[in-house]
């Protein structure tokens, strides 16, 4: 066995460099292919969401749920609150948690959601928790917050509102079985 005393270049430095970099970026490209849990987003929809300002006071909020990911998934809300910046915090108790509602990958569902009654319905942060399940039974909360600066008053109490009819100038009536959760608002 023979020992070199000369110290190491820089040239064979950078060779055991570039052979060493393939594998890295080999390991580095192999890792998204385990993951195997969707990408699941949730947004407030600031152009559906309002403020009740007309007798019950309430907030609406309502969501559109993102897939990001290929792999489909079950999602379902659990939690919802409003703190606003003065005052106590809203809860929004009926319904939730709701029941299991499929999210195809790449695709995206709405859920929408009626607070109790309140005596304010000040600008504040929301509080959104929302479960993901994954095909093989995996679970994961989500916890997101949102500002509810800003939101408009609703056109019509109860809130939602069904679509304005085609070419009229009629505001939006109040929608027929307008539930506070998607669908039947009943637990899974």
């Amino acid at each position: 066995m023979t020992t070199s005393t000369h110290p190491t270049s820089r040239r064979s430095l950078m060779r055991g460099v570039a052979w060493a970099a393939p594998t890295v970026a080999m390991s580095i490209g192999a890792a998204p292919a385990i993951a195997i849990s969707p990408t699941i987003e949730p947004a407030l929809n600031t152009d559906s969401s309002c403020k009740e300002t007309q007798g019950s006071k309430r907030y609406y909020l309502a969501f559109t749920i993102d897939n990001k990911g290929s792999a489909d998934a079950e999602v379902r809300a659990i939690q919802l609150s409003v703190t606003p910046d003065s005052g106590s915090t809203v809860v929004f108790s009926g319904g939730l948690p709701t029941r299991w509602y499929p999210l195809p990958g790449k695709d995206s569902i709405e859920m929408s959601f009626r607070s109790s009654t309140s005596g304010n319905i000040a600008n504040g942060i929301a509080t959104a928790t929302f479960e993901v399940r994954d095909l093989s039974g995996s679970t994961q909360n989500i916890v997101t917050t949102f500002r509810v600066d800003s939101l408009p008053p609703c056109e019509c109490v109860p809130a939602p509102c069904s679509p304005r009819p085609a070419n009229s100038g009629e505001r939006g009536v109040p929608a027929e079985n307008s539930p506070s959760t998607p669908s039947d608002g009943g637990q899974g």
